[in-house]
C-alpha cells in the first residue's frame, strides 16, 4: 500500500477496525489502528451488579491510539518522532528535515518552529519542508509520518457470554461526543 501511495503520491490515512464473530467458539475478535472503537453491550450479574432493567454495562474491545498514552509516546519517540500538545489536541510530530546547521541557525530555526507550532492551526502544519503532526499513533497510509506513525493494530479476543448482547462499532464522530456507557 505505501509503495502504491508514493507512486501515486498519496499522503492519506486512515483508522481501521474490525470484528470477527466466531459463533461455534461463542468469541470475538478485534483488530483496530487509530480512534476506531468497538464496544460490547453486557448485561450486568443477577447479583452484585446495580443496573436499570435492560442497562448494559459497557465493555471496550480495543485502544484509541491516541500520541498522549504513555506506551505511544514511548513507541513514538522511539521511532523518532515527537508528541506535542497543540491547541488542546495531543499529536504525533514529525520535524522537517534537518539542514546542516551551526548552533545558531539551529537556535532559531527551533524558535520558528515553536512560534509556528503555538499559533497555527494544525491543518497548516503539513507539506513540504515543514511539520507534519497526526492526532493518532497509529494508522494504514500517513506515509509522510511512517515509521513515527505505526501501521500494526491492537488486537484483543474475548470469549462471548449469554450476557454479551450487541457490538458497537464506531469511529471518533461518535466517541467525541459520547461515552461508551452512554
Amino acid at each position: 500500500f505505501l509503495e502504491r501511495a508514493r507512486l501515486d503520491s498519496l499522503g492519506d490515512g486512515t483508522t481501521v477496525l474490525c470484528a470477527l464473530l466466531e459463533p461455534a467458539e461463542r468469541s470475538i475478535h478485534v483488530a483496530n489502528l487509530g480512534d476506531t472503537r468497538c464496544v460490547l453491550g453486557r448485561l450486568p450479574l443477577q447479583h452484585g451488579e446495580a443496573a436499570k432493567d435492560g442497562e448494559c454495562a459497557a465493555v471496550r474491545l480495543s485502544v484509541d491510539h491516541k500520541p498522549n498514552l504513555p506506551e505511544e509516546a514511548r513507541r513514538v519517540r522511539g521511532a523518532g518522532g515527537s508528541v506535542r500538545c497543540l491547541q488542546g489536541c495531543w499529536r504525533v510530530v514529525r520535524l522537517a528535515p534537518r539542514r546542516r546547521s551551526t548552533l545558531r541557525t539551529a537556535r532559531a530555526r527551533r524558535a520558528r518552529l515553536q512560534l509556528a507550532l503555538a499559533a497555527a492551526p494544525a491543518a497548516q502544519l503539513g507539506g513540504a519542508g515543514c511539520t507534519t503532526t497526526l492526532a493518532i499513533s497509529r494508522a494504514l497510509g500517513d506515509r509522510a509520518l511512517k515509521p513515527i506513525v505505526s501501521c500494526e493494530p491492537s488486537t484483543t479476543s474475548l470469549r462471548l457470554t449469554p450476557r454479551d448482547q450487541f457490538v458497537v462499532l464506531a469511529s471518533d464522530g461518535l466517541w467525541d461526543v459520547l461515552t461508551d456507557e452512554q
